[in-house]
């Protein structure tokens, strides 16, 4: 009879504190494991993983309608309308993934259910992420969407590319893992609690909280890929199939990006006068790195992990707005980052060659896909009338209203992304000027369906009309 009673309390509770987006995409993982099972027909199984993210959006839409704020019992997850309506940007970009890489997902691989299944369960990490209030929740979500990440850079079993980046990524993410659990554990024992509400004025051991903090700041820097620890990034994008990699540098890492600006956009006061300074050397570094090195890099794949790189330290300076700022360049910037991404590396997916040579002349053999690259290539740079260049102009907006001693910060920004604009136009140059030297460069004959061509006019019609009308995307959040 007590278990009975304990059981019914809870799935009341599930029923009215929007449990209903995480459980979801949970589940929805599971069915896809079973469908293995007993489903061989990959058209089917495409259509079956794409009914399971529109369901998903479903649930989450439907609680972002009737929610304000609640809050779990224990706290272990609070849900406002913000987060539900990140993790329904997630979702829609989601579904433009898979239906825009079904194609890429079945050449690379027989077992396309435990595919999509494997995708599905990293999305549920990052509903966790996304919803989390406390620090175990937050640990859950982080290892749910790595673990998945981890197994999908090895997919492409016959190549030892993708075994060695599947490896790289494991060993150095259980690594970090590490220090994240070493993080909470301070937390705990100076704070007697893995909440995330921590006051530096209620706590004898405030010391061991900060120290706790630098170690999941630390943790969180590595799963975004911020310099110094970027180290991964650019052999893992390499090495991880193409298709994959797009999943990884798109939808994933602005969900680990939201998690790391949720933690500490609100508890960086604990960390005292250093966090700034820790903060501008990560961001600085970042742009170093990941803009530089990429000038220098002659295959494609890899000049777009280290852009990935310079585009973090862009989002970080997000952590040094209010909290009642952020939400707007958040939202444009993973909006616009994600969509340029799927769509780059959806184009190269279909590709036997990443190095710069192949592309000489591409635009007078595909046309289109040639335009599509380079509107998504100008959407990262930050020109003008792309998705691109209003989330950048949100993230500065915000951050010399909030801090106008940061106006050096700012400049610095602006001359790097300056320089940014020469490797993206160099890919477009040699696409748009060069002729192929070798006339059996493009005897390559790319097998592209009418679906594909009409899913990438929508990304580049999107990234246009939110370069244009911006104010669209926040009217949606607004209008709940």
């Amino acid at each position: 009879m007590i278990f009975y009673n304990n059981f019914t309390y809870i799935c009341s509770k599930f029923r009215t504190q929007s449990m209903n987006a995480i459980l979801s995409t949970g589940i929805f993982g599971i069915l896809m494991l079973l469908v293995s099972l007993f489903m061989k027909n990959k058209r089917a199984t495409h259509t079956l993983a794409l009914l399971a993210v529109m369901s998903i959006g479903i649930v989450n839409y439907q609680e972002m309608y009737n929610i304000v704020y609640v809050s779990f019992p224990g706290n272990f997850f609070e849900f406002d309308r913000f987060s539900l309506y990140f993790f329904e940007i997630l979702v829609a970009l989601a579904f433009i993934y898979i239906a825009l890489n079904t194609k890429s997902l079945e050449d690379m691989n027989a077992h396309l259910a435990e595919t999509y299944s494997l995708i599905l369960f990293s999305m549920c990490g990052l509903a966790i992420l996304c919803f989390y209030n406390n620090l175990l929740s937050m640990f859950l979500g982080i290892e749910m969407l790595s673990l998945p990440l981890y197994i999908l850079a090895a997919l492409d079993k016959h190549n030892l590319n993708c075994i060695e980046a599947s490896v790289k990524y494991f060993l150095l993410g259980a690594f970090t893992t590490g220090f994240l659990l070493l993080g909470i554990a301070f937390i705990y024992g100076s704070n007697g609690s893995f909440g995330i509400s921590l006051d530096p004025m209620n706590s004898s051991y405030s010391f061991l909280i900060a120290a706790g903090l630098l170690l999941i700041f630390i943790s969180f820097a590595f799963k975004v890929s911020a310099a110094p620890f970027h180290f991964w990034a650019p052999d893992v994008y390499d090495g991880a199939p193409t298709v994959i990699t797009g999943f990884m540098a798109s939808i994933s890492k602005m969900g680990a990006l939201y998690a790391f600006i949720k933690l500490f956009l609100f508890q960086s006061k604990m960390l005292g006068p250093t966090f700034p300074i820790l903060l501008s050397f990560l961001i600085i570094a970042s742009f170093i790195f990941g803009n530089i090195t990429a000038l220098f890099q002659q295959s494609i794949k890899r000049m777009l992990a280290y852009s990935s790189i310079a585009q973090v330290g862009f989002m970080l300076l997000i952590l040094y707005l209010n909290p009642n700022q952020f939400q707007e360049p958040l939202l444009m910037y993973t909006m616009a980052y994600s969509v340029a991404n799927i769509c780059i590396f959806a184009i190269i997916s279909k590709l036997p060659n990443y190095s710069f040579q192949y592309f000489n002349g591409f635009a007078k053999r595909q046309p289109f896909l040639a335009f599509a690259l380079s509107l998504s290539l100008l959407s990262l740079a930050g020109i003008p009338l792309t998705a691109g260049f209003m989330s950048k102009f949100f993230v500065l907006k915000e951050l010399l209203l909030t801090h106008v001693n940061l106006i050096w910060l700012a400049i610095v920004a602006v001359l790097f992304s300056v320089i940014s604009i020469s490797y993206y136009l160099k890919l477009i140059q040699v696409m748009y000027f060069k002729s192929p030297e070798d006339t059996t460069t493009f005897s390559y004959q790319l097998n592209l369906s009418q679906t594909f061509k009409y899913l990438l006019l929508i990304i580049c019609i999107i990234i246009i009309y939110f370069g244009i009308f911006p104010f669209t995307l926040f009217n949606f959040y607004y209008f709940f």
